[in-house]
């Protein structure tokens, strides 16, 4: 199964790499994804965007403004940006 033809469906257990299927019902072509998956995923977001914005916390929001939640930097997540930041600066 090519990457191009999968989606994420969201099952009874959790998210799903699927192949789309017409309907409402989970595909039986699928493959659970991990919560490590899922943690190295919005790891890698969080570094991205906080490289880009040179700052050491996100706050995500609802389409209508109001906040989620906020996510801050620690420990060595928090070193690599700022030596990325620190490295962009020059």
């Amino acid at each position: 199964m090519a990457l191009k033809d999968t989606v994420l469906v969201e099952g009874f257990f959790g998210i799903y790499l699927a192949k789309p299927t017409k309907g409402d019902r989970i595909p039986n072509d699928r493959r659970l994804i991990t919560d490590n998956e899922i943690i190295g995923m919005f790891e890698h977001l969080l570094k991205k965007r906080c490289i880009a914005g040179e700052c050491s916390s996100i706050v995500f929001t609802k389409a209508d403004g109001d906040d989620i939640f906020e996510v801050s930097t620690k420990g060595s997540l928090s070193r690599d940006i700022c030596a990325e930041v620190y490295k962009n600066r020059k």
